[in-house]
């Protein structure tokens, strides 16, 4: 089974930095923290509805993914400091292109 993000992250991120003008990296973490309370939720509710009570969640990569955040989630504020916020917003515009080319190649290949 394969789990597809539908954009919560960019838009929340997107809101949060143009609209309301939050600094880039305030954002990111905010949109960091409602997707990972969104995805949590939808995988327990998942879980409890396809196995009727039984949480069937692959532990082994939950483990590797909460891991995996925490390590992230104590990098990227730093490495994001490093930079002009100018350049991570750039770099944020490339990165929603490259993924958004890469989700509509996926669907016609």
């Amino acid at each position: 089974m394969g789990l597809t993000g539908v954009g919560v992250g960019e838009i929340v991120t997107t809101l949060l930095a143009v609209r309301h003008r939050f600094p880039l990296h305030l954002a990111t973490a905010t949109s960091v923290f409602v997707v990972a309370i969104t995805v949590l939720t939808a995988a327990l509710t998942h879980s409890y509805f396809l196995f009727q009570g039984d949480l069937g969640l692959p532990w082994n990569l939950v483990v590797v993914m909460v891991a995996a955040v925490i390590v992230g989630g104590q990098i990227a504020p730093r490495l994001a400091g490093k930079f002009p916020e100018w350049f991570l917003k750039k770099a944020l515009i490339m990165m929603f292109l490259l993924v958004g080319t890469i989700m509509v190649w996926r669907t016609f290949v």
